[in-house]
């Protein structure tokens, strides 16, 4: 787990700890209070070139940020999601 420095996602942090063990890497769009953005675009790419899921929180933007889900979950990624259901 990597916590919050100073109301922001240290992406580098979160990027270092992403090892064999890890099935999941979750991230917000932007943090509850201050309300700064987390780079999730670094945060995709890193998880994706290790193979593992990626759940983006966007409870904080949705409907004010702009992106796809497309864009940090390849449909291979939703197929599997769906074969764990």
């Amino acid at each position: 787990m990597v916590s919050p420095r100073g109301g922001c996602m240290p992406v580098d942090a979160m990027v270092s700890r992403i090892d064999a063990r890890t099935r999941v890497v979750t991230a917000p769009t932007v943090t509850f209070a201050p309300g700064f953005r987390t780079e999730i675009d670094r945060v995709g790419h890193a998880r994706r070139e290790r193979g593992v899921f990626f759940m983006i929180d966007a409870a904080q933007s949705c409907g004010v940020l702009r992106f796809s889900l497309h864009v940090y979950n390849t449909p291979r990624d939703i197929e599997r999601v769906l074969e764990l259901t």
